[in-house]
């Protein structure tokens, strides 16, 4: 297969029951302590409450994989495996183009974190949207862009905990030019895979008053590392 990282694709890749629940428990845990104890006052971690930063864990004692935390280090290499398949057939590079990029976790905690309801009564919020709140990068649908290298970006986002059978919680990926999009359904324990660097896509949340159940998700993003620059993260 030939290789070309600009081909932009609408693949979208799920996996139900993607962790075994011992592991999905253990993630969770570890989650819920970098929430209280590794928060930053940059970009918009204010209002997602990200729990991790760039290189996986800064509660850890290694910057870098292996993980103090073996949950992490069995989950980087399961996302791994299915990012690997899914570049490998959409885009044609093997496993040594696939670098870890960024990684980071959200949940529906903070009361900045929510689309006031003057905003859904008033109309600010479009239809497609009421009742809901984006959290990932802003309140608009934006693709996942590296200003740094300019590469290819590889979106996954984990479901680590959310209400089953509940439409408002939802990944979209919109079509160019106005087309409609894909809606993914959050589930828990599902893993979702697609071309965050082509194509706009924004994260939906209903707002707190509605569920009281928090919702965690885990978004990790892969580059294609073509033109080759030598990356500052490595999974075996």
């Amino acid at each position: 297969m030939s290789k070309n990282c600009t081909k932009k694709t609408l693949r979208v890749d799920t996996f139900d029951d993607f962790l075994d629940e011992d592991l999905r428990g253990s993630l969770h845990a570890s989650s819920l302590k970098h929430y209280e104890h590794n928060l930053f006052t940059t970009d918009c971690i204010d209002i997602t409450k990200s729990i991790i930063d760039c290189h996986g864990l800064a509660l850890s004692t290694t910057a870098y994989f292996p993980y103090d935390d073996n949950c992490w280090n069995i989950f980087c290499l399961s996302v791994k495996e299915k990012v690997q398949t899914y570049v490998l057939e959409e885009f044609g590079y093997s496993s040594d183009y696939i670098i870890p990029f960024s990684c980071w976790g959200e949940r529906v905690d903070s009361p900045q974190s929510h689309i006031k309801n003057d905003d859904i009564r008033n109309g600010i919020i479009e239809d497609s949207i009421k009742q809901h709140v984006v959290l990932t990068a802003g309140d608009s649908p934006a693709k996942a862009i590296d200003y740094y290298q300019n590469k290819h970006i590889i979106r996954c986002v984990y479901n680590i905990i959310s209400p089953e059978n509940d439409n408002l919680y939802a990944l979209k990926i919109l079509y160019p030019n106005d087309k409609g999009y894909i809606k993914v359904l959050s589930k828990p324990n599902r893993l979702t895979i697609f071309d965050g660097h082509s194509f706009d896509h924004q994260l939906c949340y209903p707002i707190k008053e509605l569920h009281k159940i928090p919702k965690y998700n885990i978004i990790f993003d892969w580059y294609i590392n073509d033109p080759f620059d030598v990356p500052d993260w490595i999974l075996p």
